[in-house]
């Protein structure tokens, strides 16, 4: 009857500790909020080597810690990186800030997350547990037989078993609101190439109208011009060439005689061929 009655204590409380397990802000008042705050950055750099480093080097700065870092090379030539880093929430917007400077902000995102009300509910519900487990244990130092020591044993374990898993989520939302993470994204700076001009197209010319007219009297103006200028050439090498020629001529007479006499050679006249008689070739036979 004892280990009834027991047992029948034992399940009444549990029930009574997971009644009263439910949210209840009255109980525990927090005394400042939590929130998990997160951020993204996307910057504009022109060295995505050189903004890794000074950005790391400002993290370790703020007692911070870097959760995740990936850099690679786009369109071959071209350096891209992400970091995803932890620092201490109350150095959440000097380390934003400090981002900032690394090159010209493109994207910026700021969200929080109050869990205020979660870790107060948690709070609630592991007092309960608590006191649950203290009188599962003062039942447990009662028990007088083997079967009941192994049920309040068991119970004892489940209450132990929920206590953790409550305390392990209270102790995240701690450390989470403790410390806030910013992501940063680095792109390089791309120069934007100059346009080259398109070479417009030539025009066509413009067909004219054919005009036999005008096409003779230019005609005969270029013969004017052509006929004027032989003329003035001409006119120009007899003023000019005239009296050359003339001493020429006059030294030529002089000479030529002075070649007949003393170096002309008169050709000697062939003798003429003697006929061929029948006298002659009967002496020759």
């Amino acid at each position: 009857m004892k280990r009834i009655v027991l047992i029948f204590t034992l399940l009444v409380l549990c029930a009574a500790g997971v009644i009263t397990a439910v949210p209840t802000h009255a109980q525990n008042a927090s005394p400042g909020r939590l929130v998990i705050k997160n951020g993204e950055l996307q910057v504009l750099v022109t060295d995505t080597d050189t903004a890794v480093q000074t950005a790391l080097n400002l993290v370790t700065g703020f007692n911070g810690y870097v959760l995740s870092q990936r850099v690679w090379e786009g369109d071959g030539r071209y350096r891209y990186a992400t970091l995803t880093v932890g620092v201490p929430a109350a150095s959440f917007e000097a380390v934003l800030y400090a981002f900032k400077t690394l090159g010209t902000v493109q994207q910026e995102q700021v969200t929080g997350q109050d869990v205020t009300d979660t870790a107060v509910d948690l709070n609630s519900r592991l007092d309960n547990l608590h006191s649950n487990q203290e009188r599962v244990r003062t039942f447990l130092d009662q028990t007088r037989y083997m079967t009941e020591t192994l049920d309040v044993h068991d119970q004892l374990t489940r209450i132990e078993g929920e206590i953790g898993g409550l305390q392990g989520q209270h102790n995240y939302l701690a450390d989470r609101a403790d410390a806030a993470t910013i992501t940063l994204n680095l792109v390089p700076f791309i120069p934007t190439p100059t346009p080259q001009p398109t070479a417009s197209p030539t025009p066509l010319p413009t067909p004219v109208a054919w005009n036999p007219g005008d096409t003779a009297q230019l005609a005969t103006l270029r013969l004017t011009e052509t006929s004027q200028s032989v003329a003035d050439f001409t006119l120009y090498r007899l003023v000019t060439w005239t009296p050359w020629l003339l001493f020429l001529l006059l030294m030529a007479v002089p000479v030529r005689r002075l070649y007949h006499r003393y170096w002309w050679v008169t050709p000697a006249k062939p003798s003429r061929p003697q006929l061929w008689t029948l006298e002659d070739e009967e002496q020759e036979s």
